[in-house]
């Protein structure tokens, strides 16, 4: 897992609104504390504390949006739980094979107006298409302090909406021993078993869009070519290759050991350290059909965004995004693996950190291990710290990449 720290200036503070990337300062004098900087939100949500295992698709909603016209949004339902002044993200979050190069692009941003499926942006968004794209409009809720003794989550990936967990808190955010802020397997889904008995697997889904797949007998993907990566997610045919996003993920074994037949590849690497794009981890590739229940691919993590003025995690596995490992295999001549899915998005951002060893984690889930044939492993996500301090050590000579210097939403 590559996890990325930058050094945030304790006193000027950058907010990326789609119009301005100028520092904004933070002001405040010499008879007082300054006010809180502006990537920190409002508060106007209140507090939050998740004693339980609580979904933030309450607080957060999110559309999938149909238009782009300059500043006005077009989504696929009427507009509830949305009020002018409120944040929102918008997010490219997959193309098409032809057509990527605007995936993981987003937007923070307020809103000025709702009406109806129609939601009314305060700046108009700039590199972005509602042609061939599959885009999200998500509410980002702006507490004052959090409190985590439980599980916040946010629904799955599914093919529209979902896979993202995104807020800000004026306060301090404090995830206790045996709470977690996970965005676990949300991501791109696993590829799917073969449509029928005897059919080849589809590959992991990805930023390209859905694998391709279900070939009949004796095919094997010879003639599909699905062996092959679907950009991040893992190839398939008999067996599963894992999903990529940050690195490291394993191709599949070939199903028949020595023979004429290709191995499904591990997905290729996307994305970047710096996160100047959000992205989901791709999903593993899955397995032969043999007639018994489906055996998906692990679905990749999903993301995960906050900004708040400090951050305390007490234990482990506070902050997560890890790939879905599977226990898919099916059973012919020997017995198969399907892949795992890759490590998804951590974006920490705050004056303030003190973060347990172990308390952020985007790592790749195995593929299914215990057969003839394995399935891949999924690869790593991708980590990204901004900080003042971290547990009361100094980070202000560290760096940020020249790509990405200036310019934190």
């Amino acid at each position: 897992m590559l996890i990325l720290l930058l050094a945030c200036a304790p006193h000027t503070e950058v907010i990326d609104d789609g119009s301005d990337t100028a520092p904004v300062d933070s002001g405040g004098d010499d008879t007082g504390p300054p006010p809180p900087p502006e990537w920190v939100g409002t508060g106007d949500d209140g507090p939050l504390n998740a004693a339980a295992p609580t979904d933030l698709d309450v607080f957060a909603p999110s559309w999938a949006v149909r238009v782009l016209d300059g500043a006005a949004v077009t989504v696929d339902r009427t507009v509830t739980g949305l009020s002018a002044g409120d944040e929102v993200l918008l997010l490219d979050v997959q193309g098409t094979p032809g057509a990527t190069a605007d995936v993981g692009h987003f937007l923070f941003t307020r809103v000025s107006l709702v009406s109806g499926d129609v939601v009314q942006l305060q700046d108009a968004p700039a590199g972005f298409s509602a042609a061939g794209q599959k885009l999200i409009l998500q509410r980002v809720p702006n507490f004052t302090d959090v409190t985590i003794t439980g599980a916040l989550t946010p629904s799955a990936w599914e093919g529209g909406v979902g896979g993202v967990l995104a807020f800000r808190a004026t306060g301090t955010v404090t995830v206790a021993a045996g709470g977690r802020l996970a965005v676990d397997g949300v991501g791109y889904a696993g590829g799917l078993t073969g449509p029928q008995y005897g059919y080849d697997a589809y590959q992991g889904e990805s930023y390209t869009g859905p694998g391709a797949g279900g070939a009949p007998p004796p095919s094997y993907n010879d003639v599909t070519d699905s062996w092959t990566a679907n950009g991040g997610g893992g190839g398939a045919n008999v067996t599963g290759g894992g999903g990529e996003y940050g690195g490291g993920a394993t191709a599949a074994d070939a199903w028949y050991p020595g023979g004429p037949y290709r191995a499904p590849e591990a997905g290729e690497v996307y994305g970047d350290a710096a996160l100047t794009g959000l992205w989901f981890g791709s999903g593993g590739g899955g397995v032969w059909n043999d007639g018994s229940p489906p055996a998906a691919g692990g679905a990749g993590g999903g993301i995960l965004y906050l900004a708040a003025t400090e951050i305390v995690a007490a234990s482990a596995a506070a902050f997560t995004a890890e790939g879905a490992g599977t226990d898919g295999w099916s059973q012919g001549t020997w017995s198969y693996g399907a892949g795992g899915g890759a490590g998804g998005t951590i974006w920490l951002r705050a004056s303030r950190m003190e973060l347990a060893p172990g308390a952020v984690e985007a790592v790749g889930g195995r593929g299914k291990r215990d057969v003839d044939s394995w399935g891949g492993d999924g690869g790593e996500g991708r980590v990204r710290i901004d900080a003042a301090e971290v547990a009361g050590a100094s980070l202000a000579e560290a760096s940020e990449p020249d790509a990405y210097a200036g310019d934190l939403p």
